[in-house]
């Protein structure tokens, strides 16, 4: 069916045709109430029949209706009249990418200046929760003006986003219409493997899709081709496309790994969030003058003239550190030099908080990794020069955890989405090597095997740097839970390594380093430490202890130290909850650490709800996890000592502003649970190695007693209002734990699971009235709040679509408020008796620090009005890292 000119549809005067596609026929049109243009796209008669069709076609307006983007196009109307479906869109003029990508390869700048619209536009389709699933040159418009629009949402499907994107007005993501298992949606060419396949989808198959376009318009030709549909299906989920460079052998290598990560065949290997890809791209975009010589330089901060000075001094400095190596190992130079370096702009350190990364020093001295968070909450590895110190970040290193280099300081492994995996610095995407939960440290020796500790629980494995099965090399000590082995280190030889062990006793935990041989599972203790132990030639051992970096001697041939340690360096930064510290050490005789106290000082702020500050509950201190009494009149909190990196468990009056230790151990406890009637408090501790749950009277002193001992880790959360269960959350030990939701029931001791699934489930929650359950889980990728009724087989309700953790309700139960972002308090409106779930909105933002605790870092007052939040001091930064040539001159060893 074809429209003539004049044909009206509802308000909408027919102009012309437009073009025409598979979902639909397009028409110029105007608007006569209006009077303005418009695009009217029509589902034909024969495909209006189509239930199937017809249900896509009206989702195509629910879906992108609900996008507002300069990017994406807008949608203005649909209706049906004469039994014509339509939708009334924006008339955008211009040519397709399709159009021009026919006129040959882009430039690099004018690729990247639509490359990062495009995925602009597309990240904020997936925050939103939209698919488009039929992402492909002909729907991405471009105007005269270079603006470009995404088009042509016709199978856009609601998804489970991954990215925090808070914004003033937060709604729940509808449940999405289902694809039966093997349909095949899309355009063949642009189609992701998983998609190719007919199998389920999310956002990653949108960036393949993305990656696919921009290997076109980089070479002028498809990434996938083949002589029928069934050929270029094959090859999409069975081939990779020629390189880039090697095509157009001019094309910088840095915008390619971004296309290649795009074009990953697992998703795993792909984004984790579009809006990191469309942040790559920023970087790429804006440096794309240094992209032609191989180089991304940040811009310099302030006090450019004394940083390129110390610059040229650093580099003098190695230089004759090498050449006194050169000339005599037994004599090293008389003087040490100390130098502070800095994160990158705009960036601070990502060391000790979640998802941390360590700086880890090549072993030829040259390179540094190291992580750092931008403003947006986002990690990456970044690489620094030491030579001439440029530093850029390394693509496709989202998320990753502890890196550490090969022996050859050819490449970097670090751990990443479940997965232990390598990058080579100089150019490539990461490639994944094995499993690995929750990495724990990582060595790799000169004969090309990995040493790493898979999780929190497990023994330290073996696995080769090509890649392959995983076995064990130490051995769990029998019928003792709660012992950790982790931070592998290699020594010389590559057969023996150090290892940090801890293991419950008598007298408390104790915590030491033992040396460990690949050829058989047993090991001995060598020293005692807080932390990760390093070797550094010609033989000495650095180490943590009281919060300082220490040496020993070491002969590395008869494998045993001599003498007694020597502090290096007072108050080295040391996370305390992992027992590791911020050093590393080189073979050509660098020492790196990072100073300051144990952990970043902050303190205990009443807001209101437009986020005022109104005042400080309690001087400044170095906290952690609070939670407010059922009165609101005291506050029980986590306080750490900055000298030990112990924590405890402090009470604070706050109608008189004091404060009083509650418990006293050798260890951490943490988490306090209030009693319903304020009379009693739980917590978690590892006072004796394993993570146990107490109790403790909340005004007399007395000795804590214990609610649960089983062997594996333990934290409560919440007390139910009629006082007889404890919800707490468990992690299964081994290596594939998985965190739920208990219930101790207190009268007998019983546990029974509230939440369980194959998520991670955290931070239960009653509500007041007991009926509800409000916590949050990783079901989508990401941390979301959910609210799920006690009753067994209940729904939940996801109340957080834009990523969400710390649940806590008000005291009357109809509001619900969480932190989005990191640091973004929202609020969500409750309705007990419908369970309708209201648009979350925006409270305000706070600076809120890191903590490895699973309680929220805020409380809200009885009535909802004042929220008492860990606030981080304004003047706290990244403490400098602190280089130091030579390092045994200066600690006289």
């Amino acid at each position: 069916m074809i429209l003539s000119p004049g044909h009206r549809l509802g308000p909408y005067e027919i102009v012309g045709p437009l073009a025409a596609g598979g979902m639909g026929e397009v028409y110029r049109a105007r608007d006569t109430r209006l009077d303005r243009r418009v695009a009217i796209k029509i589902l034909p008669p024969e495909l209006a029949s189509d239930a199937d069709r017809l249900r896509r076609f009206e989702h195509e307006a629910r879906a992108a209706s609900s996008l507002n983007h300069p990017n994406i196009l807008t949608i203005h109307d649909v209706g049906t009249t004469d039994s014509i479906s339509y939708i009334a869109m924006e008339l955008v003029e211009g040519k397709t990418l399709g159009e021009l990508i026919a006129r040959g390869p882009f430039g690099i700048k004018e690729l990247l200046g639509v490359a990062l619209q495009l995925a602009d536009g597309l990240a904020a389709a997936h925050e939103a929760g939209i698919l488009h699933r039929d992402l492909k040159p002909s729907n991405v418009m471009v105007t005269r003006e270079g603006l470009v629009k995404l088009l042509d949402f016709g199978l856009a499907k609601p998804a489970r986003p991954r990215r925090r994107g808070p914004t003033d007005s937060l709604a729940v993501t509808e449940p999405e219409t289902p694809t039966l298992p093997g349909t095949i949606l899309g355009t063949v060419g642009y189609m992701s493997p998983e998609q190719a396949r007919g199998e389920n989808m999310d956002f990653r198959s949108d960036q393949f899709s993305f990656g696919s376009i921009l290997y076109e318009m980089a070479t002028g030709r498809r990434a996938f081709s083949g002589k029928t549909d069934l050929d270029v299906l094959a090859a999409i989920v069975r081939d990779e496309p020629d390189p880039i460079g090697k095509v157009r052998p001019d094309f910088p290598a840095a915008v390619s790994w971004t296309i290649d990560r795009c074009l990953s065949k697992e998703p795993s290997g792909r984004f984790a969030a579009t809006r990191d890809l469309a942040r790559d791209l920023l970087v790429l975009r804006d440096h794309v003058s240094d992209l032609t010589t191989g180089v991304v330089r940040v811009r310099k901060r302030r006090r450019f003239a004394p940083r390129i000075a110390g610059a040229v001094i650093l580099v003098a400095a190695l230089a004759a550190l090498f050449l006194l190596r050169g000339r005599s190992e037994r004599r090293p130079a008389e003087a040490s030099i100390r130098f502070s370096l800095e994160p990158p702009e705009s960036t601070v350190f990502n060391f000790t908080s979640s998802s941390p990364a360590p700086p880890a020093l090549s072993p030829d001295g040259k390179w540094l990794a190291f992580g750092a968070k931008d403003s947006q909450g986002s990690n990456h590895l970044w690489l620094r020069a030491l030579r001439d110190l440029s530093v850029r970040p390394l693509p496709g290193t989202e998320g990753a955890t502890f890196p550490f280099w090969s022996a050859d300081s050819r490449f970097i492994g670090f751990f990443a989405d479940g997965k232990v995996r390598k990058i080579d610095p100089l150019g490539g995407s990461p490639e994944t090597i094995c499993d690995a939960a929750d990495g724990r440290g990582g060595t790799w020796s000169r004969e090309g095997v990995i040493l790493f500790a898979p999780d929190r629980n497990g023994p330290i494995l073996k696995v080769p740097a090509a890649g392959g099965t995983p076995t064990p090399v130490t051995r769990l000590d029998a019928g003792k839970p709660g012992t950790v082995h982790r931070w592998p280190s290699f020594l010389p030889d590559g057969q023996h390594f150090l290892f940090f062990v801890r293991r419950p006793g008598e007298r408390g935990p104790q915590q030491e380093i033992r040396l460990g041989s690949l050829g058989s599972e047993e090991s001995r203790p060598i020293l005692t430490s807080a932390s990760n132990a390093l070797y550094a030639s010609p033989g000495y051992l650095f180490f943590i202890r009281e919060g300082s970096l220490f040496s020993i001697r070491f002969d590395p041939a008869r494998l045993q130290t001599s003498g007694t340690a020597t502090p290096v360096v007072q108050q080295v930064q040391f996370q305390p909850y992992r027992w590791y510290g911020v050093f590393s050490v080189s073979e050509s005789g660098l020492l790196l650490y990072q100073g300051g106290p144990v952990v970043e000082n902050s303190e205990l702020v009443w807001y209101d709800r437009s986020g005022g500050r109104l005042q400080a509950a309690f001087a400044p201190g170095t906290y952690a996890g609070l939670r407010l009494s059922p009165d609101g009149q005291r506050c029980a909190m986590e306080v750490r000592d900055d000298q030990t990196g112990r924590i405890d468990i402090w009470l604070g009056d706050l109608t008189r502003a004091v404060t009083s230790r509650l418990t006293s151990s050798q260890g951490i406890s943490d988490s306090p649970v209030w009693s319903p009637d304020g009379k009693r408090i739980a917590f978690a501790s590892n006072r004796t190695g394993v993570w146990k749950i107490y109790e403790v009277p909340a005004r007399e002193s007395g000795e804590p007693k214990i609610l649960l001992d089983t062997p594996d880790d333990k934290t409560p959360t919440d007390w139910s209002p009629d006082g007889a269960i404890l919800a707490f959350n468990s992690s299964g030990p081994g290596t594939n734990f998985v965190w739920d939701i208990r219930a101790l029931t207190l009268s007998d001791h019983s546990v029974r699971s509230l939440i369980r699934s194959a998520f991670g489930d955290v931070s239960g929650r009653f509500s007041p009235d007991g009926r509800w359950l409000a916590f949050s889980s990783n079901e989508t990728g990401r941390e979301e709040v959910y609210v799920q009724e006690l009753a067994q087989g209940s729904r939940r309700w996801r109340v957080s679509p834009g990523g969400g953790t710390q649940p806590v309700w008000r005291r009357d139960g109809r509001e619900l408020y969480y932190l989005a972002g990191g640091d973004t308090l929202m609020a969500v409106a409750w309705e007990p008796r419908s369970s309708e779930v209201a648009r979350a909105t925006v409270l305000f933002k706070a600076g809120i620090p890191s903590s490895g605790s699973d309680i929220p870092l805020f409380d809200v007052s009885p009535d909802g009005q004042r929220f008492l939040v860990n606030t981080t001091l304004q003047h706290q930064a990244s403490p400098p890292l602190t280089l130091v040539v030579n390092w045994r001159a200066e600690s006289k060893l």
